[in-house]
């Protein structure tokens, strides 16, 4: 359950990341959207692992769920941008540059998670091989890459829409059970996935898309039923000072990383990087929450 869901919450924010849209953000824009993340990941990311290693283990373990931690640190969801624009400050001329900014924050952030969790699963592979990290990380983004091309080509083929719909679907189960099966991150390759498919040319996948947003929701469901079971059952005294660096820690990187660079001209029309904007990002996003649980 853990694994399906991983691939199918990744494969929806993997979607996102059109390079067609990609190209046309300044690498300015890109830094400032990135800063509350990355300082999110550091300083939750160190400070794990300085738990890990004083109550539990060392060696490969403490980095590798240090690191995974972080990545889960980075995202945002923009719950409260939502929220900011059903009601009436949020349609003011002033708000919407900053909502917009929010909005491409908590976007990119998902970057940093799929690249974060590749690399933490491929640390920690449960194989007695002594094989290479960087071979694992070349299988999750190659395997992802590879699995994105044959979705593309079996969308193209004649069949019916259901037929086509129910294909698509079916692959993208498929692609979270082989990063499941070689213990690398379920999650990262069917992001990866996602992201080769809409970089691919033509418009063949986009009933495939509207289906996988239409069934995120549920994955969500079964993701916070399966959260539940884990922290009733077989949770150690362990998991309450990680999920406070995950709340408290992550919430206040968030926001004053998001100070330190406010006021800051992207040059960009329409985003704006106003005092307090880190603010916004607190709310966390459901990627990280996946990659969390189906790693610990």
């Amino acid at each position: 359950a853990v694994t399906f869901a991983a691939g199918w919450v990744a494969f929806a924010a993997g979607m996102r990341f059109d390079l067609r849209v990609l190209r046309a953000v300044p690498v300015r824009v890109l830094a400032v959207a990135l800063t509350p993340a990355v300082a999110a990941a550091l300083a939750v990311g160190l400070a794990g692992a300085g738990v890990l290693y004083l109550f539990h283990s060392g060696g490969a373990e403490a980095p590798a769920a240090a690191l995974v931690l972080g990545a889960a640190a980075c995202t945002s969801g923009p719950t409260l941008v939502a929220i900011a624009r059903t009601r009436k400050a949020g349609q003011a001329p002033r708000a919407k540059p900053v909502l917009r900014m929010l909005e491409l924050s908590a976007g990119f952030d998902d970057i940093l998670v799929v690249a974060f969790t590749i690399v933490g699963f491929s640390l920690f592979r449960s194989s007695p091989e002594p094989v290479a990290v960087v071979w694992f990380v070349g299988i999750a983004l190659a395997g992802g890459a590879l699995l994105g091309g044959v979705i593309w080509l079996f969308l193209g083929g004649r069949a019916a829409e259901d037929e086509r719909l129910l294909l698509g679907l079916a692959m993208v189960a498929f692609i979270a059970g082989f990063g499941g099966w070689l213990h690398v991150s379920p999650a990262g390759v069917a992001a990866v996935a996602a992201m080769t498919l809409v970089n691919l040319p033509g418009d063949r996948m986009a009933k495939l898309l509207l289906a996988v947003r239409r069934m995120e929701r549920p994955a969500v469901v079964i993701l916070m039923t399966v959260i539940g079971f884990h922290v009733a059952g077989t949770t150690t005294w362990l998991f309450l000072p990680l999920a406070g660096l995950l709340t408290l820690l992550r919430g206040l990187a968030k926001r004053y990383a998001g100070d330190a660079v406010a006021g800051v001209n992207p040059r960009a029309p329409g985003l704006e990087a106003s005092p307090e904007w880190g603010l916004g990002l607190v709310s966390q996003g459901t990627l990280g929450l996946v990659v969390a649980l189906s790693f610990f």
